[in-house]
């Protein structure tokens, strides 16, 4: 049986030792979770328009946004929704002069914003103009993306954007490398 001597001298220990090793990841650059963030990633997506938004199921991104963080979004390229109705393209901002309206038959992915718009979303929440950004989102849960279209009436889309994605994903683990 250990004395009272013997266990306030191994806490000592113990404690000296976490002490320590504390002193030794500072020294080389490492970072306990609270107090750092990794490494900042640019991720580059296409988004098709015959599909993302589609029956208003989003594209989704492969990344997902913690709670409290955000990402920044940026989008390229050119889409056209019925190329029998016109032959001009639109960017990732839509057509200005063509706003996405509910019809009876069928709704938009975001009612009252351009057609042909990149529109995203965290989580749950609701969409959002992304457009040609740079866009800041934030929320929790999977990023996702679509064109602002009629939710029916995506089989005659042509075109894709291209979307860059840059966020700071959380430390997780023990330690965090890239602080």
């Amino acid at each position: 049986m250990n004395s009272p001597t013997t266990r306030t001298t191994t806490r000592a220990r113990i404690g000296a030792t976490v002490a320590a090793a504390a002193v030794v990841a500072g020294g080389i650059g490492l970072a306990t979770p609270a107090v750092a963030n990794a490494a900042t990633v640019t991720k580059t997506i296409t988004i098709d328009a015959k599909t993302a938004g589609a029956d208003n199921v989003f594209a989704q991104s492969g990344v997902t946004v913690a709670a409290g963080s955000t990402v920044s979004v940026t989008a390229t390229g050119s889409a056209t929704f019925d190329p029998n109705y016109t032959t001009e393209v639109a960017g990732p901002n839509g057509y200005p002069e063509i706003t996405c309206t509910d019809q009876p038959q069928s709704t938009c992915v975001l009612s009252g914003s351009p057609q042909m718009a990149l529109v995203g979303k965290v989580g749950t929440a609701a969409p959002v103009v992304v457009g040609t950004g740079p866009t800041t989102l934030s929320g929790s849960g999977p990023l996702s993306f679509a064109f602002n279209d009629q939710i029916d009436g995506f089989a005659n889309n042509e075109g894709s954007f291209t979307v860059t994605i840059t966020y700071t994903p959380p430390c997780t683990g023990i330690f965090c490398f890239g602080s």
